[in-house]
């Protein structure tokens, strides 16, 4: 439904009518459309479809309010209906062929707007040429450049009739817009304010064009003179909101959007997904997620909403539902438009719910996508490393280090973990290394280094590991209870050293006692101490 979504915003300018006492009411309904209130137009609406002269138009108006919110089918109806109520009545026709355009069936839908131009050439109407321009303009919006060229041609024509509308201006705009002709497109809005300086479609329009063009000041200029002419005029606070929202004032865009806009109208499909999004990026995590759930019990959406869903859900430690909703989005998002995040989302997601194998393959799939993203290099080694798949771990890692990103103990802690693991002690002892570089005070990070350098000397000879187990022991025992298992390990280490090496029994004797101190259940300390304690017992 790609191409409804501009298209259908912005044809909400309507035709005004005149001559019978219900025109004016049929102008209440087209403006009640026009600022999205499609409640109130359908109770107008179907009060003036009961009345034999406007049943037609009103007819073609309800199924307009219909294919703006996206109910095909009920538009379809109305359609038809006025087609049956009044055959001669031009508009009915354009609807019809509007659907045929949405289904892309272009073959059906051109004789149904040839039918009604011929119906609106007999009054000199130029409404059947502008509706069948927004026709085509659906099919623009989803690129179809033959499609914008068409509708251009048909607006021109419209003009021909109505040379001072305002709408028609307008809607050529619009029409060059969709071609990305910006120069054209902002003439014809200008040229629509000098013939009715009260067109708010017009303001509203130039405002989206500056903001296409990232400027700011001249974007926020129109809107607010179109609020200055009706400070209740719902699209200028749309377009407001999005002016906010892409400049990333996602505060203010969610102030405008929950206070201004949605009050004013029916909130829509459309505005309750843009609002979602920005709750989302404002990190308004819980609000994003109860507003995405509200949505689909009422709307159609679109894959990118179980994108949200699911990076929502993860933020609020939803886990499960985040994993469920991931899993939709992939099913249904075309690989064309899975981007960077959604990987790295679903690798996190896939690690809080204990499936680190399968998270490996997601953020292996982001840096494959965007290889810039060297930030995900300590996710994938640690997931690597929880994983037992050392050999992954040592590999990324050692392509984050090559990288001039700043490095974490973190980063080196698991680096060197997983290389102690491979038994590669060299490179383990130079990965502890920084991690003493970089927190001096960390405990574990000497235990790790003594381990490694005990893998490397066994014997004991060059008491490579003894200097890192000293200092298990002068930084732990600050915090014996807090850091009790690196001393033990500490300790005994000591104790055999000063045993089997210095040949100091007093001093090795010290060392399993401390040992006790910490674990009077540890049965190699009692051992040991037993054995030194007995008589002789220095040669054993």
């Amino acid at each position: 439904m790609k191409m409804i979504k501009r298209a259908l915003n912005i044809s909400a300018a309507l035709f005004f009518m005149t001559g019978v006492v219900y025109a004016q009411s049929i102008s209440d309904a087209r403006k009640a459309i026009e600022v999205e209130q499609f409640e109130k137009a359908k109770a107008i609406l179907g009060k003036l479809a009961q009345n034999p002269e406007t049943a037609a138009e009103s007819q073609y108006y309800l199924g307009d309010v219909y294919l703006k919110t996206l109910e095909l089918d009920s538009a379809q109806v109305f359609f038809d209906k006025g087609v049956a109520t009044n055959p001669q009545f031009p508009l009915n026709y354009v609807g019809q062929g509007k659907l045929n355009i949405l289904n892309k069936n272009f073959a059906q839908a051109k004789p149904l707007f040839d039918k009604a131009i011929a119906l609106g050439q007999k009054e000199k109407d130029y409404r059947p040429y502008l509706e069948t321009a927004r026709a085509y303009a659906l099919a623009g919006e989803d690129g179809d450049a033959a499609s914008i060229e068409t509708a251009i041609s048909y607006v021109e024509q419209a003009k021909k009739i109505a040379p001072k509308s305002a709408e028609v201006y307008t809607a050529l705009g619009d029409a060059y817009l969709l071609k990305k002709d910006a120069n054209n497109a902002i003439a014809n809005y200008n040229k629509a304010l000098d013939l009715d300086k009260n067109y708010l479609r017009a303001y509203v329009a130039q405002s989206h064009i500056y903001r296409g063009a990232q400027s700011y000041e001249s974007a926020m200029a129109p809107l607010e003179k179109a609020l200055s002419i009706d400070d209740k005029y719902a699209p200028a606070y749309r377009e407001l909101a999005e002016l906010y929202y892409s400049s990333a004032q996602y505060s203010k865009a969610i102030d405008i959007y929950k206070n201004k806009y949605m009050p004013l109208t029916d909130a829509s499909c459309n505005s309750q997904t843009r609002y979602a999004s920005t709750l989302f990026l404002a990190k308004q995590y819980q609000s994003a997620y109860d507003e995405i759930n509200m949505l689909m019990k009422t709307c159609q959406v679109k894959p990118v909403m179980y994108r949200l869903l699911a990076y929502s859900a993860y933020e609020i430690k939803k886990p499960k539902e985040a994993y469920d909703a991931m899993n939709t989005f992939f099913q249904k998002q075309a690989a064309s438009g899975v981007i960077t995040s959604d990987y790295e989302y679903m690798a996190k997601i896939l690690s809080e719910n204990k499936m680190d194998s399968l998270a490996i393959n997601y953020l292996q799939k982001a840096l494959e996508k965007d290889p810039s993203k060297v930030d995900l290099y300590p996710m994938l080694g640690k997931m690597s490393f929880t994983a037992k798949n050392f050999p992954l771990a040592i590999s990324t890692y050692e392509k984050y280090i090559a990288t001039p990103a700043k490095k974490t103990p973190t980063d080196y802690l698991y680096y060197g973990l997983a290389a102690l693991y491979s038994k590669d002690y060299k490179k383990a002892d130079s990965a502890f290394a920084k991690v003493n570089e970089l927190s001096p005070t960390y405990v574990p990070g000497y235990l790790y280094r003594g381990q490694a350098n005990y893998k490397l000397d066994e014997s004991n000879k060059e008491a490579l590991a003894k200097p890192f187990y000293e200092k298990v022991i002068e930084l732990g025992e600050a915090d014996k209870a807090k850091n009790a298992k690196s001393l033990i390990e500490a300790y005994r280490y000591m104790g055999d050293y000063t045993y089997t090496i210095q040949k100091d029994i007093t001093a090795s004797k010290g060392y399993f006692s401390k040992i006790l101190e910490l674990d009077p259940n540890d049965k190699q300390a009692q051992e040991v101490l037993n054995a030194l304690n007995k008589p002789g017992g220095k040669n054993k």
